[in-house]
């Protein structure tokens, strides 16, 4: 998978998992066709923040790692 870097933006072209996890991304704004900008993640976290409209979210590697993106 391509890295995404701080400051970049991306839109969502596809959601692998289950459908408890799509409804919990959804409920937060992260959806097919969302755009989404990466924000600074500390490596030693595991996490990636992302901003996606007005909100901040913050998601695990092994999460956002389900997202299937396009840098734009």
């Amino acid at each position: 998978m391509e890295k995404l870097q701080e400051g970049e933006r991306a839109i969502v072209i596809g959601i692998n998992g289950d459908l408890p996890f799509r409804k919990y991304l959804m409920n937060y704004g992260l959806s097919l066709g969302t755009v989404f900008t990466k924000n600074f993640s500390p490596k030693y976290a595991q996490l990636i923040n992302l901003s996606v409209g007005t909100k901040m979210l913050c998601l695990r590697y092994a999460d956002f790692k389900k997202l299937e993106w396009i840098r734009i």
